[in-house]
């Protein structure tokens, strides 16, 4: 929770405010890790977060163990639409 205050107060100092509509939240570790979390929601600044297993930054997907999978699977979806041949996605996917 000391971290969270923190947060707060740093952007309090610098008049930041907080858009619900675009924050996300997203714990990163292995499964094993993960599964050990209670995965409560987080109260920040008068919004209440919850925790999400993909989040976009910046037009990259992250996943809870950052492997990616969901980011390429958009990316080559993407391309394929784009593309004037077929790709095959599968093969880019671990």
């Amino acid at each position: 929770m000391q971290y969270y205050c923190e947060v707060e107060d740093w952007m309090r100092a610098s008049r930041l405010q907080l858009n619900p509509q675009k924050t996300q939240l997203i714990w990163l570790g292995s499964r094993q890790q993960l599964d050990k979390l209670n995965s409560t929601n987080v109260q920040l600044l008068s919004t209440t977060l919850r925790p999400q297993s993909t989040v976009r930054s910046l037009e990259v997907i992250f996943d809870s163990q950052l492997t990616m999978t969901s980011y390429i699977t958009s990316l080559c979806r993407s391309v394929h639409q784009r593309a004037m041949f077929p790709i095959n996605c599968d093969s880019f996917v671990v």
